[in-house]
């Protein structure tokens, strides 16, 4: 183990040696400390840092010192002597005391340099004093902030339980790490009502660090249940930059944080910040990894209390705490165990021993926190929790704060930093299985502090399921520190006995680190692998709504180009059809753009009567523009289905057309609507597109190969003349020599009810995409439909659906078959649709109408 912890060595002002790529990836610390402390304590904090990365790394730590001045005038940072190697761990004991030892308290900033390349490092940091008996320590774990500069600015950061009483007192901590902004910080109190109790504003010079102790005393504010809300009021650029490329947000980014203390025993609990999930569905859901209400090792006795706030918009809300219960065993098909509670807009729940109040059978579980809000649909929610324990002595309470995490379907390896076996601590690692479908099999690696792999688990949790592996490495037989664990999945299986829910794997990991004296735990939290968004350009982000898309409310660039298509075109049908609308379009000249965004308005047509029904929609590109209309020629752009009786704005990423979308070109909008003036179930739909040109380096395919437009294929009928074979011919193409990547574009809706399975629209169809006989299936199916952001829908909008959901457009999905795709040969196309299990689909109930797939199909080619 590499251990820093006496020899004071090279401190620098800058980072000598390495040069760091400019986006090189940070660790924010917000809070460390070496300094006496009320009641005779005496803080430290101890830093570990891991590196998972496949290169070597030279660490850097800089000082943000505390105080409203800052630290740009005397900047102070420390290089570590030795490089970090994959997957090695340093350990920095009394980091302050060693390298800063000027500065009782601040923050930390931890980078990671390779003169080649970007390296990922994970920190953790456990801040702590002496028990006041003397008997061990007590402390409080504190995580590194990933922080790429940009990524740390919220509109509101959300600090819930805070407490002032005879029993607790809370300090709230401010960090501004920018160089270049003076930040001025608003934190306003509510309390447990949601009433306004107190407000203050906090001006920090850039590189400052500032902590505010008992803050809700200093504003005259007693008892439990306060939130604080902290946002940025105002800011100044201190040195102003010429504009160069594309426009970049002020990056004013900020951290918050909370630490709720004992007042008898001074032991800390931090309380992490929140920021609001933009994200529609699961991921607004809250996690809390682990609670309990037992007793435990050492005479101690659990108990859970967890804190929930509901920021509106509706007046009211109901929140559903679902229980995921431990033993890895899961709930087969029975619903999740469940508690209602009703919340108004702006209160704050505060729920003693939730475990023991709610779910009495139960002694450790983990908790999944949604609130819905009538027609607002699921709605964002901030949870915390305390797990704590009487002290050994009597004399107050010690325990660890444990946040509330977004539900994200995620299958990325987590590190959990930090673990420990030795005569001071021992370290227990849980495991959560979030998902209501998949059994998911977790390979556990423990690294040591060399980076060498001392020991390997494995654990096989069912759907929804927690274990938590007590003494994790004395099951290894592994003693002392310094080792981090690695969790991933080895393997899952799709056991459908929840398949409304999401099908993805979705789990957390996490640790806890025990003082075996006291003992005091501290929470670890499990650090997901950096996992880039998709290389998309340098404007727009356009999955950070994913699967909703909807349009961003900030306004368009100056330097982008717009071009309109259908300015709030009619589409109906009665005495006239204008179900398809033929327009042409005069696109730039030019062919490379960095970025090529689509943006699909669709309003009620100037009635207001919208159409009561969801239609499939779709714009099309004629290719042949000059042949007659009926030998016309379709490449798809983009598939939509309407709402019901509702407008809605869609914003998707079109770039990889860049080479069709050149000059005059002829494009054709079609809503499948059956409704017109007067007709009872409206007047049809208004439709505007504008497309949205992106200037800087070319990102579009090379080439676009369309193999089909919007087409249908009729599904249910297995003799030769008519099963789905009988329709669908193979495609010859031919691969460019000089291929770098080829994707297949595929977008399929399945339609009709009624049939066996009730197919094609609400049963669950593989679409299977062969290249020279070689097949990659997808299951576009949909199990998400009743998060739309699109409310006010009538009819059965929340339903799961074969590819699509009303009010939103269609996906699809891109399947790369690079490796299929031999440069400078002749590849064959070729498609089938299939059950769920690879069956032909046998209707043997025919319904009123034939079951059918709406597909097409495009090949997306780039070059050297």
């Amino acid at each position: 183990m590499k251990s820093l912890a006496t020899t004071l060595l090279a401190l620098t002002l800058a980072a000598a040696g390495w040069a760091a790529p400019a986006s090189s990836p940070r660790l924010l610390i917000p809070a460390a400390a070496s300094t006496d402390g009320v009641a005779g304590s005496h803080w430290r904090t101890d830093l570990v840092i891991h590196n998972p990365s496949a290169a070597p790394a030279e660490v850097v730590i800089e000082l943000i010192p505390s105080g409203f001045a800052g630290g740009l005038d005397d900047p102070q940072s420390v290089t570590l002597p030795e490089l970090l190697d994959p997957n090695q761990t340093v350990i920095v004991e009394d980091v302050l005391g060693t390298y800063f030892p000027d500065h009782p308290t601040g923050a930390l900033v931890v980078i990671g340099h390779n003169p080649s390349q970007e390296v990922e490092l994970v920190a953790a940091s456990r801040t702590w004093t002496p028990a006041p008996d003397g008997i061990g320590t007590l402390g409080q774990g504190i995580g590194g902030i990933p922080w790429r500069g940009g990524d740390l600015v919220d509109e509101e950061k959300v600090l819930v339980g805070l407490e002032s009483s005879d029993a607790f007192r809370t300090n709230l901590g401010l960090v501004n790490p920018t160089f270049d902004y003076i930040e001025t910080f608003q934190v306003e109190i509510l309390d447990a009502a949601g009433a306004p109790a107190g407000i203050v504003w906090y001006t920090l010079q850039p590189r400052a660090h500032f902590q505010r102790n008992d803050i809700l005393r200093s504003l005259g504010l007693t008892g439990g249940g306060y939130t604080a809300k902290v946002s940025l009021a105002a800011w100044q650029e201190i040195a102003p930059k010429a504009a160069d490329g594309p426009p970049t947000p002020p990056q004013v980014d900020f951290a918050a944080y909370a630490s709720r203390v004992d007042n008898s025993s001074n032991d800390p609990a931090y309380v992490e910040a929140e920021t609001a999930v933009e994200r529609w569905g699961l991921p607004r859901h809250r996690v809390l990894p682990a609670v309990a209400s037992t007793p435990g090792a050492g005479g101690t006795v659990w108990t859970s209390d967890v804190t929930i706030h509901y920021p509106g918009p509706n007046p009211t809300a109901i929140v559903f705490v679902r229980l995921i219960p431990t033993g890895g065993q899961g709930i087969g098909e029975a619903p999740p165990e469940r508690a209602i509670l009703s919340i108004r807009q702006g209160q704050t729940l505060s729920v003693s021993d939730v475990l023991g109040e709610h779910f009495p059978e139960h002694e450790v579980a983990a908790l999944v926190v949604e609130s819905l809000a009538g027609s607002a649909g699921t709605s964002d929610i901030f949870v915390g929790s305390r797990t704590w324990t009487p002290t050994l002595q009597g004399a107050g309470t010690m325990g660890q704060g444990i946040p509330g995490f977004s539900r994200a379907d995620s299958s990325v390896p987590v590190l959990v930093p930090g673990l420990e076996s030795s005569d001071g601590f021992r370290t227990n690692l849980g495991l959560v299985n979030v998902s209501l479908n998949q059994r998911s099999t977790f390979s556990i690696e423990i690294f040591d502090a060399a980076g060498t792999i001392a020991g390997t688990l494995s654990a096989t949790l069912e759907p929804w399921s927690h274990v938590q592996i007590d003494e994790v490495l004395g099951e290894l037989g592994l003693t002392g520190g310094g080792y981090t664990g690695r969790v991933s999945i080895a393997a899952t299986e799709n056991l459908y006995t929840h398949p409304s829910d999401s099908w993805e794997p979705s789990f957390l990991a996490y640790g806890s680190r025990v003082d075996r004296a006291s003992g005091d735990p501290t929470f670890i939290e499990g650090v997901p692998r950096y996992q880039p968004s998709p290389e998309q350009g340098d404007w727009y982000d356009f999955y950070r709504d994913e699967p909703w898309y909807r349009c961003p409310d900030e306004p368009i660039p100056d330097d982008a180009t717009v071009v309109r298509a259908f300015d709030r075109a009619w589409h109906w049908f009665g005495a006239e059809d204008h179900r398809s609308i033929v327009q042409e379009v005069q696109f730039p000249q030019a062919s490379s753009w960095n970025q090529i965004g689509l943006r699909l308005l669709l309003e009620c047509p100037d009635s207001g009567l919208c159409d009561a029904w969801d239609r499939t929609g779709s714009l099309q590109l004629v290719l042949n523009p000059d042949d007659p209309p009926e030998q016309w020629q379709y490449l798809e752009i983009m598939r939509h289905i309407t709402p019901y009786r509702v407008g809605m704005c869609q914003y998707v990423d079109v770039t990889p057309l860049a080479p069709l979308l050149v000059g005059r070109q002829t494009l054709v909008s079609w809503i499948d609507t059956w409704v017109g003036p007067g007709h009872p179930d409206g007047d049809g739909w208004a439709i505007t597109f504008d497309f949205v040109f992106y200037p800087g380096d070319a990102r579009g395919a090379d080439e676009v190969v369309n193999i089909w437009g919007r087409r249908n294929i009729t599904l249910g009928y297995l003799d030769p003349e008519h099963n789905v074979d009988s329709q669908i011919d193979p495609v010859e193409v031919t691969i460019p020599a000089d291929a770098t990547r080829v994707e297949a574009r595929l977008t399929t809706t399945g339609h009709s009810f009624g049939n066996s399975d009730n197919c094609a629209e609400f049963c669950i169809l593989r679409q299977d995409l062969y290249v020279d006989g070689e097949r990659r299936s997808v299951v576009p199916w949909r199990t998400d439909c009743e998060h739309n952001p699109v409310r006010g829908q009538q009819g059965t909008w929340t339903y799961d659906r074969n590819g699509w959901c009303p009010g939103a457009i269609v996906i699809g999905d891109t399947i790369d078959i690079t490796d299929l795709a031999t440069p400078g040969s002749t590849a064959a196309i070729d498609f089938d649709i299939r059950t769920f299990e690879g069956e032909e689909y046998n209707n043997t109930r025919p319904g009123d109408y034939d079951p059918l797939e709406w597909i097409s199909l495009q090949l997306y080619i780039w070059r050297e």
